[in-house]
Formats: C-alpha cells, sequence, structure tokens
C-alpha cells in the first residue's frame, strides 16, 4: 500500500492501483466559518469518494466525528443509531459527508466504512483537553464532578483504522470508535499524576468554572458559548 498526498482537484489517475484510502483531513477544533467547514468536511470529502470509485479504488474509509449525531438528549450511552441532525457546523460537515458518501457509494464496488471517533487523546492534543492539560501545568484548581466523556486513545484509534482497511463491508457501515468514559475531575487527576503534581485538593465552584469558560468563549469568539459545555456536558457511547 502507498501513501499518496492529493492537492486541489481529485484526479482519478492519482490514486491508480490504491487498494484502500483512509480519509483524515478535515477542519477541526477551529472557529471556522460554515463555508470553510462545508468546502473542506464536506466537498472535498465527496469529491476524494467519487476519485476513489472512478479510479477503482476498493475500500474507502472516511473519519467522521460523533459530532456527526448532533448533540446527546441525555447521559445514557448512544450507539451508532441513536443521531440527530447535528446543530453546529462542524458537526453538520461531517454529517452531511456520510450521508452523501453512503447515498453515492452504497452499491458499488467499492466498500465503505464511516468511523465516528469519540474524544481522541494523545501526543500534541487539541482543543479543550489541551487547554485543561495546560492549566494543570500552571496550578489550575481541580474542577467540580461533572458530566463523563467517551474517549480513545490515538494508538487505538489507529488500531481501529487499521483493522477497518483489513475488513471491507459487504454494504456500508458506520462504526463508534472509543473506549473508557471519563468525567473532567478524572482527566485532571490524571494529567496531575502524569506531571508528577499530587491530587489538587484546592477546587472551584462550578460557577467560577462557567465564568472562566465564558471568558474562553469571548477570547476565542465563540459565538455559540460551549466552552463550559465541552468541559462538563456528559457524552458518553
Amino acid at each position: 500500500m502507498r501513501s499518496v498526498e492529493l492537492r486541489g482537484t481529485f484526479s482519478p489517475e492519482l490514486l491508480a492501483d490504491v487498494d484502500a484510502v483512509i480519509h483524515l483531513a478535515g477542519i477541526a477544533h477551529q472557529n471556522a466559518t460554515e463555508q470553510d467547514y462545508d468546502a473542506v468536511n464536506f466537498d472535498a470529502t465527496v469529491r476524494l469518494g467519487q476519485a476513489a470509485l472512478a479510479a477503482g479504488v476498493g475500500h474507502f474509509v472516511f473519519v467522521s466525528s460523533v459530532k456527526a449525531m448532533g448533540a446527546p438528549r441525555d447521559e445514557l450511552p448512544r450507539s451508532e443509531e441513536d443521531c440527530i441532525v447535528p446543530d453546529d457546523p462542524y458537526g453538520l460537515s461531517k454529517w452531511r459527508a456520510e450521508n452523501t458518501l453512503r447515498r453515492e457509494l452504497g452499491g458499488t464496488a467499492l466498500r465503505l466504512s464511516i468511523v465516528r471517533p469519540a474524544l481522541v487523546y494523545g501526543p500534541g492534543v487539541k482543543g479543550n483537553l489541551q487547554l485543561l492539560a495546560q492549566g494543570v501545568s500552571r496550578g489550575l484548581p481541580r474542577p467540580p464532578m461533572g458530566g463523563e466523556r467517551s474517549c480513545i486513545a490515538l494508538g487505538d484509534l489507529v488500531t481501529i483504522l487499521c483493522a477497518a482497511v483489513s475488513a471491507p463491508p459487504r454494504a456500508p457501515r458506520v462504526w463508534i470508535a472509543c473506549a473508557e468514559s471519563y468525567s473532567t475531575q478524572q482527566i485532571y487527576d490524571l494529567f496531575c499524576a502524569a506531571s508528577g503534581k499530587a491530587p489538587g485538593r484546592a477546587w472551584l465552584p462550578r460557577w467560577a468554572w462557567q465564568l472562566a469558560a465564558a471568558g474562553v468563549d469571548v477570547v476565542q469568539r465563540n459565538p455559540r458559548q460551549t466552552t463550559f459545555k465541552r468541559l462538563f456536558a456528559a457524552e458518553r457511547y
């Protein structure tokens, strides 16, 4: 198997003699415009799938996101079928890409696997995990108990993707990739342990975290005010 870097127009010739495509590219952890999410996460994904089909590629693995399932209704674990239309640009772009790929590639010779990772952690982590890690290193007080989030280690996600490539489904299939669930407080404690710090005893009340999260939203120009929800809302799969 060889690696091919595609730029601009996705020419089928660039995918000649390719057995499988794992599509990982996308915009995430950014305050991008809705048009940017649409262009990269939806349009470019669909065009790559079409190019793979035209080139005779055998298997297309699309790395989507659990955000394509929309916001959770409650704290119960969700299965692949427990979906609503997302109300955020990132999730919506992934949801549209999933549906279009299933519609256009279903029934063709190109096998389709869709993998929805939960919160991914590992070297170079970004987003709110990065902010929390930075906070721990700077003496951030221990957060209160809150909702749990399903996570998956980067190495485990890679293993899952390799397994998906080696076992193409007969019809388009969707899988959630996740392992254990952790609360923000548990993640904080793990960051402390990894950095050799003693577990924090002082803690900020919930209202203080809400205020601090609102400040982060202002600095990051996040009109949806979602930082606190990302830190403390339950999201289990």
